[in-house]
């Protein structure tokens, strides 16, 4: 009973005091030259932000174009692959190794030989004893062989057009798909020199605009230092 008593006896309500603190700004032109060294500040985070948005899209432009550069130079790997396996059949065909032509079409025989070369460079990875550089060179050699024969049966068709059916021997078809295959490496030198440029483009705009950047945080804390000193003064004459 004495508790409810006691629970009665408590207010309704409680009342609760804030104290605000008001700068004085005693001084006119101190008021004014904090006010304009506030919007200075905030100019110059502006100025700095966008250059940074500058960088990122050059940037992105700069690992697009390091991309395009990759697929063209893994492109040409696999052509240049392919022009050494038919320059080495055609070797051995001149040699007198006639027997070649029972192997069948010219690309068949191409792929036999690079699906040879690649168990060769995975046997000695499974049975050598041979170091991790070694090993991921030869993983490397290996991919890029498979791509050769992706892109020999993938183009098949293509390169089996340029024969002309007249020709009675094996050398003569392997001299016109190697001519092809070199027109298309060509071509895709042709692509990648245009990337390069403009890639030293994009580099040399991604410099100039780093420059600017370290100037533009120069600015900025250079504005936040006077802001900070104008407002030591105020609380100073507060």
């Amino acid at each position: 009973m004495e508790k409810l008593n006691r629970a009665n006896e408590l207010p309704e309500s409680t009342s609760a005091f804030y104290f605000v603190k008001i700068w004085p700004f005693e001084d006119p032109e101190l008021r004014e030259n904090i006010v304009e060294a506030e919007c200075a500040f905030q100019r110059k985070i502006q100025t700095r932000g966008k250059i940074v948005e500058a960088i990122k899209a050059n940037k992105e432009e700069h690992s697009i174009i390091i991309s395009e550069l990759k697929t063209l130079i893994a492109e040409n790997k696999q052509r240049h692959i392919v022009v050494e396996a038919l320059q080495n059949h055609l070797g051995k065909f001149r040699y007198g190794n006639n027997t070649m032509q029972a192997q069948g079409t010219v690309l068949r025989s191409v792929v036999e030989e690079l699906e040879q070369t690649i168990k060769m460079l995975s046997d000695r990875i499974v049975y050598e004893h041979i170091s991790l550089v070694e090993e991921k060179r030869l993983v490397k050699e290996i991919s890029d062989i498979k791509k050769a024969i992706i892109y020999l049966s993938t183009n098949r068709a293509k390169l089996q057009d340029t024969v002309d059916g007249n020709e009675a021997t094996l050398t003569h078809d392997k001299v016109k798909i190697i001519d092809g295959i070199r027109k298309e490496q060509q071509a895709i030198r042709t692509k990648t020199e245009a990337l390069e440029d403009e890639l030293n483009v994009v580099d040399a705009e991604i410099a100039s605009i780093q420059q600017d950047l370290v100037e533009a945080t120069t600015r900025k804390y250079m504005a936040y230092e006077t802001l900070q000193e104008l407002r030591s003064k105020r609380v100073v004459k507060s």
